[in-house]
C-alpha cells in the first residue's frame, strides 16, 4: 500500500511543472506607458493623451484651481491674427 502512495508522490516531485514565460517582455509591456500632450488649435485647450497597457485615454489639463489649462502660445497666435 505504501508503494502505491509513494510512487505518485515521487513522480510529482521529480517531474514538477515548468511554465516558461518571457518575464522581460511582460515587464516591458506593463511598464509601457506613453504620455503625450496635445493642444487643440481651435480652442487652445491642452489635453493629456495616455497610451498605456491595455488602455488609454484623453483628459484636459487642469490648472491648480481646477480650471481648464489653455496654451499661452496658441492664445498669442490667435490674438495676433485677429
Amino acid at each position: 500500500m505504501k508503494k502505491l502512495f509513494i510512487l505518485p508522490l515521487l513522480l510529482l516531485l521529480v517531474t514538477g511543472c515548468n511554465i516558461s514565460t518571457n518575464n522581460e517582455t511582460d515587464r516591458n509591456e506593463v511598464n509601457k506607458n506613453d504620455i503625450y500632450f496635445y493642444t487643440d488649435e481651435e480652442t487652445c485647450v491642452e489635453y493629456i493623451i495616455f497610451d498605456g497597457y491595455k488602455a488609454g485615454g484623453i483628459i484636459p489639463r487642469l490648472n491648480r484651481d481646477g480650471t481648464i489649462m489653455l496654451n499661452e502660445e496658441c492664445l498669442n497666435k490667435k490674438g495676433g491674427n485677429q
